[in-house]
């Protein structure tokens, strides 16, 4: 009786993780997500026991919804998530920037991607769209209330349409505001927004973070999503990250949404979604 207690409960926790990769469904310049034919990549997630996908889209208005439904349902995968940073990495708007037409810009298509996400119960990821704040005091706080206006907007429409989004916190490197999860955690509990949550990034924590356990700990209950890369910024076990560390808070916390590998796609894409999952997998087993 108390082995069958015993594998009941193995079997719970590993239950509680689901597995998606980030690929992008058009050209980019951005390298850390997977390139080529999604609908390939998409079989071949689903080949390795993935339950979900990540979508890198600049444009969702380019994104037919019935292609996209089907070959979901074919490879039984669910959209996770979907990935906004290409409208600010290769057209340049964002929600922060001086010229109100390029944060209106940001706003629209914000709202496209909500409107995309509807149909499959995905979370939209605010990264690199929110923007630049710059050097100077003064312009960083003009720009940061014309952040704080144009989330606002964006926030209240997904809030209608029941739709999450997530606040990634980016390293100081790639982006001069909400480096740090804390920042991103206040900036929530103030908002008093119920749909608005954080994105950790193992690789952009490892730069930022003094500590994996404690920063997803004290987020606790705002982390909704999850990015797994190492701190090479490829795939799990290339590096130095104690991922066992990063699963035991987020089973302490009761985390149970994707860890969703975002990476370079070395030494090639099929290579690194077949590294995510196993060493995922192995570190799960672990540490059950």
């Amino acid at each position: 009786m108390e082995i069958c207690l015993a594998m009941l409960r193995l079997m719970e926790k590993k239950e509680v993780f689901k597995f998606s990769y980030t690929v992008s469904v058009s050209q980019t310049d951005f390298e850390a997500v997977g390139k080529g034919d999604w609908r390939d990549s998409a079989q071949f997630m689903s080949s390795l026991g993935y339950t979900g996908i990540e979508l890198a889209i600049r444009n969702p208005r380019d994104v037919e919804i019935s292609t996209l439904q089907t070959v979901l349902q074919e490879n039984k995968l669910n959209l996770a998530a979907i990935g906004t940073g290409q409208a600010y990495f290769d057209e340049s708007i964002s929600l922060s920037d001086d010229d109100k037409t390029q944060r209106d810009k940001a706003v629209t298509r914000l709202k496209d991607h909500i409107d995309l996400a509807c149909n499959f119960d995905a979370c939209i990821i605010i990264g690199l769209i929110r923007g630049h704040l710059g050097k100077d005091p003064v312009d960083r706080e003009k720009r940061f209330s014309f952040f704080q206006e144009s989330i606002t907007e964006v926030l209240e429409y997904a809030d209608k349409k029941n739709i999450t989004i997530v606040i990634e916190p980016v390293n100081r490197y790639e982006c001069d505001f909400f480096n740090r999860a804390e920042e991103i955690s206040r900036f929530i509990s103030e908002s008093g927004f119920t749909n608005a949550g954080i994105l950790l990034d193992s690789f952009h924590m490892n730069i930022e973070e003094s500590s994996f356990y404690d920063t997803i700990i004290r987020s606790q209950p705002f982390v909704k999503h999850v990015h797994i890369a190492d701190s090479s910024r490829r795939y799990p076990g290339s590096g130095h990250i104690p991922f066992s560390e990063i699963i035991r808070a987020l089973r302490e916390t009761g985390y149970q949404g994707y860890l969703s590998g975002e990476m370079l796609p070395l030494p090639d894409l099929k290579t690194a979604i077949t590294k995510h999952i196993e060493a995922m997998k192995e570190v799960l087993n672990e540490h059950v």
